[in-house]
């Protein structure tokens, strides 16, 4: 029974020896068939690897050809960018040289032009005055000896109508004497009341400056402004005011729109003198309006009604303000020439012309001294019409003076008589003692005068 159990033992142990053999090659093979499965992963995930390397590196070289593709793409628009704006530039710069020479060339031609023009001008000019020095030489030999016996004509009749005058002057003076002498005594009481008047307001004025109490009419901006400023800073120098007062009474001076300037005006500026009246100059001031003036002088002309000195004060004052900063030389050539050419007489025009005044002043005497000579040539009837006292009055004296102002004139217009002309009356040229029927060269003198004022004015441009 033991044997037999044992002998069972050890045939199940065999078999299972055997079983276990079996089940361990089994084990064996599926380990191996596994390890072969896994092997066989590992290279199959090895060549995705690859194929996926293979692919990256595929795609990174064919990004990189691209790359360098677009790369050189755009280096090549770059260049042709580079050429284009290049020629754009030799072209803009071809034509800007084009255009300057064709500019040179048109301003070469321009002024050749201008020279061209300005010779004729000087050389017609030298034509112009010779023929006038020629018509001059002729008339002046061939007039010589009849002006002469005109002259003396002239002096006769001149002295008779003198002598005329003279004695209904004389006959009017002798009226008027009586009313100038009661006229001297209410005068002279009035002169010595106006000296007692005139002591007291100096005693009073020296007062004044010398405690510095000279006060200012006020400024509110209608009255001129440079004749304000004149009379503020006299009063400034009388009162020994500093800036900073200036400053502080012109503040105070002010009235109506003049105050508005203290709005616009900083506070630090109202107490700096010259800034103050910098401000106040800007809009009151009359310097800046000098293109005004200007155009104002060209256009003047003596008006209907107005005498040559009212006319030849307002020209000065206008040359004076549309050139406060010019020399006098040029004020006064400026004003002669405007008066010259403003003026209404066309005789008169012509005699200042011919006469050449390089002052106004002096062509103002010339011109009242011809009015004067053209007042004397009229008949005596109207002479003695103009002298005429209609009722005694207080203006007796200042007839007088003229009256007498008027003989005096008439007695130089004897000795500078000028001639007259033989073929129309006139006074200012002479004409040709022809024997066929010629006009007279008056309208020609004054165009030639013109075109050579004009041909003068050309050359000084």
């Amino acid at each position: 029974m033991s044997e037999s159990s044992g002998r069972i033992t050890r045939n199940q142990r065999k078999i299972m020896e055997e079983q276990m053999k079996i089940l361990l090659e089994q084990l064996a093979e599926q380990e191996k068939k596994r390890l072969e499965e896994q092997k066989k992963l590992v290279e199959e995930k090895e060549e995705r690897r690859e194929v996926k390397a293979k692919f990256l590196q595929e795609q990174e070289k064919k990004r990189l050809e691209e790359q360098k593709k677009l790369v050189e793409e755009k280096e090549e628009r770059r260049e042709a960018k580079a050429k284009f704006l290049e020629e754009q530039e030799k072209k803009r710069l071809h034509e800007k040289e084009e255009r300057r020479k064709e500019k040179a060339k048109l301003l070469e031609q321009q002024r050749n032009e201008q020279v061209k023009f300005l010779e004729e001008i000087e050389k017609r000019g030298l034509e112009e005055k010779a023929e006038q020095k020629r018509i001059l030489e002729h008339l002046e030999f061939t007039f010589k000896e009849k002006v002469e016996e005109k002259v003396t004509e002239i002096k006769k009749d001149v002295e008779e109508k003198v002598t005329v005058i003279q004695r209904g002057v004389d006959k009017k003076v002798g009226e008027i004497k009586k009313d100038v002498e009661g006229i001297k005594e209410n005068f002279e009481g009035k002169v010595k009341e106006m000296e007692a008047k005139f002591k007291g307001l100096k005693t009073g004025l020296s007062g004044k400056l010398e405690t510095g109490l000279v006060k200012l009419k006020p400024f509110d901006g209608t009255t001129s402004w440079s004749m304000y400023k004149k009379q503020f800073e006299a009063a400034a120098g009388a009162n020994n005011w500093d800036d900073e007062g200036k400053a502080v009474a012109l503040t105070l001076a002010l009235r109506g729109q003049a105050l508005q300037i203290l709005q616009t005006l900083p506070v630090e500026d109202q107490k700096n003198y010259a800034a103050f009246v910098k401000a106040l100059e800007l809009r009151y001031g009359d310097h800046h309006l000098s293109q005004v003036y200007q155009s104002q002088l060209r256009a003047r002309v003596q008006k209907s009604g107005e005498n040559l000195q009212e006319f030849a004060a307002d020209v000065e004052r206008l040359v004076h303000l549309a050139y406060p900063n010019g020399p006098a030389q040029f004020h006064h050539e400026i004003g002669t020439s405007v008066f010259v050419d403003g003026v209404r007489d066309g005789e008169l025009q012509l005699a200042l012309r011919l006469a050449r005044h390089n002052k106004c002043a002096n062509a103002l005497v010339h011109a009242l001294e011809f009015e004067a000579a053209k007042n004397a040539s009229r008949p005596t009837a109207q002479r003695l019409r103009a002298v005429t006292v209609e009722e005694p009055t207080e203006r007796q004296g200042d007839l007088l003076q003229k009256i007498t102002k008027m003989f005096e004139e008439i007695q130089r217009s004897i000795s500078f008589a000028r001639p007259k002309c033989l073929n129309c009356g006139q006074v200012g040229h002479l004409g040709l003692p022809l024997k066929t029927d010629l006009r007279c060269r008056h309208e020609e003198a004054g165009n030639q005068l013109l075109r050579l004022r004009g041909s003068r004015k050309t050359k000084s441009r």
